[in-house]
């Protein structure tokens, strides 16, 4: 097993092996090629197959040793951490330094198996589906999707004895009922709705046992696990049910200054941690109970809480809380993301959690006001703080706009004038807040602005990421 000792050399030099033009946020399918075809310019590599789109799917085969270990990153488009990890550790491994003997123990005792980017045309359009709308890890049993024939062929054909199923977490979990964010979660899929336990199961619960108590000596974060729920569609459950052990492990979150790129370090040491208990066996030492006593996720998290604000409603007060998510998109033609904000929950959310809170006691909901653009230009960001200032959230008319869902003002557009409503479920959140001391908010598309930060910013664009455009 990995000592205290070598694991902090590797965490501190992990900045040699990481592929530096790859972001652990977006991975354009293009980019992966291009760096793949660096790392892999050899016979190691061979064409596993093509997504619906067309686009390559590639398996790298690493090591001749007798224990098989199966590897495939973001099946789920939208979740690239462990797809930059992994070309940080093949970085690794193609490299000859003071690490030689794990490289040497690893090549010599395991044998492993890497399909990348599993879903590449998901990973381009930054989507959870495929091409056609299929979750590919809910596509074990029928195999409807050539993705998820290919990963389902490399299994039958390599019969692994390890798979690891690597995924990143929404951000919207915490752990068990406190608002602390796990930094990686793990699941010792179960093959049944008994959860019962086969040899294979028992190897997993050990082995992410050891990698919890490893990732306890870096203090880098902290780790959760997920409920035991059978998902008999998914390629985990069915890989466990054939007796391979299989280990999921989903990036989560850090609040640090490095965010998603500390997770992709954290999946880099923990595949090298464990490919080296798996090779001599000191997994095997930990007892699985210890398994169970990783607390486990709970969904408790928002973008964004208003708590004790005030809503009107026949002519009657009621004191409420509002929490709202931004969902994460990506416009493939600007290469950037955009944010589409919807109210999730009205009522009591004191047992909730979220990345900003806004304690409003006193503070009203109000509507946001309409205000007719004529000029062609777009406005300047002194007249847009101008118009939430004296409470407008939507300009109608012809601005310019390369977008149809979204705008990058800081107001939102709207091509004709609509009655406000009370806010709802599943709709945006654009309202203003104001109490009797003639303070106040401003949300737009889910995004909060106060009356401070209008008089002081000359560009919104740090509080309010993008707004909306409305038919």
């Amino acid at each position: 097993m990995l000592t205290k000792e070598t694991l902090e050399l590797l965490f501190n030099n992990y900045s040699i092996y990481k592929i530096d033009d790859i972001n652990a946020d977006y991975i354009n399918p293009a980019d992966f090629y291009n760096v793949l075809n660096r790392l892999v310019a050899d016979d190691s590599v061979e064409l596993a197959g093509n997504s619906i789109g067309g686009k390559k799917i590639f398996k790298i085969k690493r090591g001749q040793g007798k224990t098989k270990i199966l590897i495939w990153t973001q099946m789920h488009g939208d979740e690239p951490t462990a797809t930059a990890a992994l070309l940080d550790l093949l970085n690794f491994l193609n490299r000859q330094d003071d690490f030689n003997n794990l490289k040497k123990k690893i090549k010599e005792n395991l044998t492993i198996s890497i399909i990348p980017m599993l879903n590449p045309d998901g990973a381009e359009l930054f989507t959870r589906e495929n091409l056609i709308g299929i979750d590919i890890n809910r596509d074990a049993l029928r195999l409807q999707s050539p993705e998820a024939k290919i990963l389902m062929n490399e299994f039958e054909n390599f019969k692994p004895d390890f798979a690891f199923n690597m995924h990143d977490q929404n951000p919207y979990y915490t752990i068990e009922n406190c608002d602390k964010l796990p930094a990686v979660s793990f699941l010792a899929p179960p093959f049944d709705f008994n959860c019962s336990l086969n040899p294979g199961r028992i190897k997993s619960m050990k082995l992410i046992a050891e990698l919890n108590r490893l990732l306890s000596f870096l203090n880098a974060g902290l780790t959760a696990r997920y409920k035991d729920d059978h998902e008999p569609r998914s390629f985990g459950d069915y890989f466990a049910g054939r007796g391979a052990s299989v280990i999921l492990i989903e990036s989560g979150n850090t609040l640090g200054p490095e965010g998603k790129e500390m997770i992709r370090k954290l999946n880099f040491l923990l595949l090298l941690a464990a490919f080296d208990a798996i090779a001599d066996n000191s997994y095997m030492n930990y007892d699985e109970k210890f398994y169970y006593n990783i607390p486990e996720n709970k969904e408790r998290m928002y973008d964004l809480i208003l708590r004790n604000l005030l809503i009107e409603k026949n002519n009657h007060t009621y004191t409420v809380d509002i929490g709202i998510k931004r969902t994460k998109k990506f416009d493939i033609n600007k290469k950037r993301f955009y944010y589409i904000s919807s109210i999730e929950e009205i009522g009591d959310l004191s047992t909730y959690y979220a990345w900003e809170i806004y304690n409003l006691d006193g503070f009203l909901l109000e509507p946001l006001k309409y205000y007719t653009y004529k000029n062609a230009a777009t406005p300047s960001n002194t007249a847009m703080a101008e118009l939430l200032r004296n409470g407008y959230g939507f300009i109608v008319g012809e601005l310019p706009s390369d977008h149809s869902a979204y705008t990058e003002l800081p107001v939102n557009i709207a091509k004709s004038y609509k009655s406000q409503v009370e806010p709802a479920i599943g709709e945006p959140a654009n309202f203003r807040l104001s109490n009797e001391e003639n303070e106040y908010y401003i949300l737009i598309n889910g995004f909060i602005v106060s009356g401070n930060d209008l008089d002081c910013l000359p560009d919104l664009s740090d509080k309010i990421k993008n707004a909306l455009v409305y038919d």
